[in-house]
């Protein structure tokens, strides 16, 4: 985009103005500095314009306009800073801003004009005037005019800026990186998906999870999301010990854990030898490294535990592995009618010798339990272990409170008892079902359901919170099987409705109040519009809006005529109107009987700033009222009241 800008200079003053706006047509905005000579603003050849128009080239085509430092009064445009005419010109980013430089300027009272009748620019793009002396700031409507009055004490003075501002700002989408193994490599994006750049804090961290901000670079208009990167820390692989092998037997490790890992062992097999091998899981796998050292032993003896006695028919288990890690078979086959001497034989490929076990077999009983009743997952099952006929044993396999399982219950040794069975049933849990909470607006109150669309009971946490976007969670209560859930209920901000002040209006007049602020908000207003006398209206935003209330008061002026009854003639007047600020206000009684009468004076927002008490004695009687060296730049209501509280009003401006 390329402009032209053109700098006039008239009388003593000369006006130097560039910035870079983005917009869809040509545009212009006028500048125009008044000086106050003799109680009137004075122009200097009244019109300075700044042109931008598309195709210009600034600083080729010979539209760039000097300094005017020879000049004793001057008004010069900068930009962040800087010279326009000297500088790039880039488009409006998210703020940008420019400075009004006054400089060589006469101690006086000074107006300027910013007129932006010609300047059209795209949606999403607003502009205000800010006076860094008086810490104000005003919104420069386009396509319409803006008056400034000043006065000036110093030689040079950064007084006054012009701050764009663009409302809509792109959000930057990323990707989210999947997990990684502690130690791995992390690479954050350094642009967008949709073409954001910028950098992330913190430093990458390889070693745990971190949540990480996207910062854009400067001159983008866009958010700065997180992204959390979970890092796994490695599992170590378990796997049950390879037993003890006499020489020259077979080894075989395993080549997955228990645990799910899969891998492979070095150095080779050593059947010669007692040997520690290591484990390394395959490449993709999150683990650690992990050692087993097999055992190579010369030819033993298998020991065992005695089998205790059993009932007739009850359960013989002879152990495959002895005591000292031989394994092997039994013969002959287990008989559990009569007692019988069993012959252990290793298994090829061991050290050992064969040994006998007799196993003494008697007439079994069998034990009776009252039935463990269902319960939900994860609860806590109770098996007894003493039966209720008193025969004590043990139960298999270890507890499951995830899934119904089959338990049977082995009497302890020396007890002729029979094994018996009881199926504990494990009920799995409902998980409550909620319809999602809408979206609400900061500060709006909502409430979690105490129970889900399947009937179940419970409690949210935390506390609800009506300033922030939270997830909630549901715990269900006591007693019920179901599980927990949770729910994000989303807050949004809240948005001030801008409308343009109204008034003053005389005594009757019609007027009305919009119904959509200038910002696109609708809502009503209240109370009904009063024209008779000064009102502050209160703007409540539809439910729909997430917006807050505004007031708005709107001055109505007293007809004179109505309050004294003086066929028109005013029962006072003020001078000198307009009034500079700091000088006294002179007060004229006439026409009006004599007594006690109150002189008040309300800003337009029907403020009562200045009060005092006057007795008129009849004929002309002038009263000198101060306002003070503090009272604000702008029009005032000048009110005269008398004991029987008939009124009179005047409008003042002061400069």
């Amino acid at each position: 985009m390329r402009f032209m800008w053109r700098n006039l200079i008239i009388g003593l003053i000369s006006f130097y103005s560039f910035f870079s706006v983005s917009y869809a047509q040509d545009a212009q905005i006028e500048f125009v500095l008044k000086k106050l000579e003799g109680g009137v603003y004075n122009l200097y050849d009244t019109t300075i314009y700044c042109d931008f128009i598309r195709g210009a080239n600034p600083g080729v085509d010979g539209y760039d306009a000097p300094k005017a430092d020879q000049f004793n009064e001057n008004l010069s445009i900068y930009r962040n800073g800087r010279d326009w005419f000297t500088e790039t010109r880039p488009l409006v980013n998210c703020n940008d801003t420019i400075q009004l430089r006054l400089y060589k300027m006469k101690t006086a009272s000074y107006q300027l004009k910013v007129d932006m009748r010609l300047f059209s620019v795209e949606t999403g793009l607003t502009a205000v005037l800010q006076d860094a002396q008086l810490n104000t700031e005003r919104v420069l409507n386009f396509g319409q005019i803006t008056l400034i009055n000043f006065s000036n004490s110093v030689t040079s003075s950064f007084r006054f800026r012009v701050v764009f501002r663009r409302t809509l700002v792109q959000t930057s989408s990323f990707i989210q990186l999947p997990a990684i193994c502690r130690g791995e490599a992390i690479n954050l994006p350094s642009t967008s998906s949709n073409s954001v750049t910028g950098s992330w804090t913190p430093a990458v961290n390889n070693t745990q999870t971190t949540t990480y901000t996207f910062i854009p670079s400067e001159g983008q208009c866009a958010t700065s999301p997180t992204m959390t990167v979970q890092v796994n820390q490695p599992v170590t692989p378990n796997f049950a010990q390879v037993p003890a092998v006499c020489k020259g037997g077979t080894i075989l490790l395993p080549a997955t854990s228990t645990n799910g890992i899969d891998g492979s062992w070095s150095p080779a097999i050593n059947n010669s030898e007692t040997t520690t091998y290591t484990f390394t899981p395959s490449a993709g796998q999150c683990a650690n490294t992990a050692t087993m050292t097999v055992t190579v032993n010369d030819l033993v003896t298998p020991n065992f535990a005695q089998v205790p006695t059993v009932c007739k028919g009850g359960t013989i288990v002879l152990p495959t592995t002895s005591t000292n890690g031989i394994n092997g078979s039994w013969s002959p086959a287990i008989n559990n009618s009569e007692t019988t001497t069993y012959t252990f034989t290793p298994s090829a490929g061991q050290c050992a010798n064969t040994t006998t076990m007799t196993v003494t077999v008697n007439e079994p009983v069998t034990p009776n339990f009252a039935q463990v009743q269902a319960i939900c997952k994860g609860g806590t099952i109770v098996l007894q272990t003493t039966s209720t006929n008193g025969i004590s044993g043990s139960w298999l396999p270890a507890i499951n409170n995830n899934q119904t399982t089959n338990y049977t219950f082995t009497p302890a040794a020396g007890q002729c008892a029979n094994t018996t069975t009881m199926t504990v049933e494990i009920i799995q849990p409902a998980t409550p079902i909620f319809e999602q909470v809408a979206s609400v607006c900061k500060g709006s109150s909502f409430s979690l359901p105490e129970n889900s669309k399947n009937d179940i009971g419970g409690v949210w946490s935390p506390a609800i919170n009506s300033n922030a976007t939270t997830t909630y969670t549901f715990t269900p209560s006591a007693g019920q099987c179901a599980s927990s859930t949770q729910m994000t209920v989303v807050v949004r901000d809240s948005v001030t409705p801008l409308f343009t002040q109204i008034g003053p209006f005389e005594n009757g007049a019609t007027f009305s109040l919009p119904t959509i602020s200038n910002n696109g908000i609708a809502g009503i207003w209240s109370p009904a519009i009063n024209n008779n006398e000064t009102t502050t209206y209160t703007f409540t935003p539809a439910e729909r809006e997430c917006a807050i209330k505004v007031t708005m008061t709107v001055v109505v002026n007293q007809t004179t005529t109505s309050l004294f009854n003086l066929n028109g003639v005013k029962a006072f007047n003020i001078y000198p109107n307009p009034l500079a600020k700091g000088n006294d206000l002179q007060i004229v009684l006439r026409n009006v009987s004599p007594g006690k009468y109150n002189v008040n004076v309300f800003n337009l927002q029907g403020i009562l700033i200045k009060q005092t008490i006057v007795r008129y004695d009849g004929g002309n009687n002038t009263l000198a009222m101060p306002l003070g060296k503090n009272i604000s730049s702008g029009m005032y209501i000048v009110e005269l009241v008398s004991e029987k509280a008939k009124k009179e009003r005047i409008k003042l401006v002061v400069e």
